[in-house]
This record gives structure tokens, C-alpha cells and sequence, in this order.
């Protein structure tokens, strides 16, 4: 399962690491949107199982951010 990027942005923190569980609704990326910082939330529960972005990189709206083995 997919956890995509609701918003464009610069990542700002990245909460969580592969082999994490996560539960739907956890805080797990968080991006910078015109200076002001947005959090994105799970929108499954699992065990991450790939992040395919760090610290730095500027995302799209609906990009992969994460997989996650539910």
C-alpha cells in the first residue's frame, strides 16, 4: 500500500524509518508549504516497508512518499 503526499512541498522531517509499524492516521512526513509546515498522516497501518523521500527533496501533490506492507 501507498502513502501519497496530499500537497506540494519541501520535506522538512521524515517521523518515521523502514520497519516501523504505523497505525492509519500516524504523523510520519512532515513538509514545509510556504513556510509554514504541514504534517501527512498515514492513511494506512502496517509495517513500512520503503520511504522514497528525505530530507530536502520537494514533492508533488499525490506523490509516493512511502510503502507500506498492511
Amino acid at each position: 500500500m501507498e502513502v501519497k503526499s496530499p500537497l506540494p512541498g519541501i520535506v522538512n522531517a521524515v517521523m518515521v524509518k523502514v520497519g516501523d509499524e504505523i497505525t492509519k492516521g500516524d504523523l510520519v512526513i512532515a513538509v514545509e508549504v510556504m513556510k509554514a509546515l504541514h504534517k501527512i498522516k498515514s492513511s494506512v497501518g502496517g509495517k513500512v516497508k520503503a520511504i522514497h523521500v528525505k530530507v530536502g527533496d520537494q514533492i508533488a501533490p499525490g506523490q509516493v512518499v512511502m510503502e507500506v506492507d498492511g
